[in-house]
């Protein structure tokens, strides 16, 4: 009797988790959507960094992202996308290559996930499982994380 509602519990709570709605299925949604309208892409199918470049982005976080971005072309699990305008702040000549999407329409700057600043969206199996703000005093370890991938 006591195996059986052990059993029953274990099953329940089995069921449970199984069926629990996917925390980021609207910003999966609205990200995938994103990268078809801007870029004729959606999210990719391998575990992948996306690093969005905000124009709203502080000075000194944006041009270290965009130049490791242009440091890093070979990358295949790091995306870099970036705002028309932030290039233009940085004057940068940085061109579309294989991690490195320009938005020409600035419609990431509308996007919530970066919060201001640098963000970083992780995904896997083209759904997102981490989103996160990078802040300024933060910025350093970051990029030297992603140079590590």
């Amino acid at each position: 009797m006591r195996f059986s509602i052990q059993c029953l519990i274990s099953v329940c709570i089995t069921i449970i988790a199984c069926s629990a709605p996917d925390k980021y299925s609207k910003e999966t949604e609205q990200f995938n959507n994103y990268l078809k309208q801007q870029f004729d892409t959606g999210l990719a199918v391998d575990s992948t960094q996306y690093v969005l470049v905000p124009s709203n982005a502080c000075i000194g976080c944006m041009k270290g992202t965009i130049d490791l971005a242009i440091a890093e072309a070979a990358k295949k699990n790091v995306i870099f996308i970036i705002s028309q305008k932030a290039l233009l702040k940085e004057q940068s000549n940085l061109k579309q290559s294989s991690c490195a999407m320009v938005d020409k329409e600035n419609k990431l700057d509308k996007l919530s996930y970066h919060k201001g600043n640098i963000g970083l969206v992780k995904t896997y199996k083209g759904k997102i499982y981490h989103i996160t703000d990078v802040s300024a005093q933060d910025m350093i370890p970051f990029l030297s994380s992603l140079q590590k991938n």
